[in-house]
């Protein structure tokens, strides 16, 4: 792995306990095997070939993988969600990293957005009887958040807030239902609010950007169901298998 995805890897040295980890993993000798290698497939004998999953729905679900005191746990959620934990120690230590998954090929990568954000209200919304709609967002020093955009059903497209600001006039169509908050290099969204007569239509938020480490852990199914997937742990891989109710 080179270039941005050494850096991105290079992230998990940040995750709490990580070190830890990779130590336990390295002491319960045995239970991790080199990630050019599949497990047993049916009791057929080990594969070197992981399977590319063509439908990622199929991956959708939760994977576990227990040896002694050392545990991982993978959630891929059907949003693209995801969710990595390892816990060793009976506990005294472990890793938490939440973010999301995407297939590429025969790797299944869960990462983080290394640009996380969210908008706080900077104050209660209020009815301005001028306005049919007025959003302001600002940086936390008060200057104004770029790079946003409103939208809502039946919008033709996000509206771009313009130095932070959108405002609609008094004689411009009434917006009802739920208004969003995205940012618009990624479309996420960062916050909602319920706009229609009657209700308040002036709304001022504060962007706040989170700095992060940025992470990609990478995982591959050992067979066409995705019945077990070969996790990243450590300078090996370890073998889930995924969790039925």
């Amino acid at each position: 792995m080179t270039g941005e995805g050494e850096k991105r890897r290079e992230g998990l040295d940040g995750l709490v306990g990580w070190r830890k980890i990779v130590a336990a993993t390295v002491v319960l000798s045995g239970i991790c095997v080199q990630p050019t290698y599949a497990a047993q497939d049916g009791g057929s004998g080990q594969s070197q070939y992981y399977v590319e999953i063509k439908d990622p729905s199929i991956l959708v679900g939760r994977y576990h993988f227990q040896e002694e005191e050392l545990a991982i746990d993978v959630d891929l959620n059907g949003d693209h969600t995801a969710l990595y934990t390892v816990s060793a120690d009976g506990g005294q230590g472990g890793i938490r990293a939440e973010g999301l998954w995407r297939v590429d090929g025969e790797d299944i990568h869960i990462y983080n957005d290394p640009r996380p954000g969210r908008l706080d209200r900077a104050e209660p919304s209020t009815i301005d009887p001028g306005v049919t709609l007025a959003v302001v967002a600002t940086q936390p020093d008060g200057s104004p958040a770029e790079g946003l955009a409103l939208t809502w059903r039946g919008a033709t497209g996000p509206s771009s807030m313009s130095a932070g600001r959108y405002t609609a006039a008094t004689n411009e169509r009434q917006i009802s239902g739920t208004v969003s908050i995205l940012r618009l290099s990624d479309g996420k969204k960062l916050a909602s609010f319920t706009a229609g007569p009657g209700l308040p239509n002036r709304h001022r938020f504060i962007y706040r950007q989170i700095p992060s480490d940025p992470f990609d852990i990478k995982a591959a199914a050992l067979d066409a169901r995705a019945e077990m997937i070969m996790v990243e742990a450590g300078s090996a891989g370890a073998p889930l298998h995924r969790v039925r109710d």
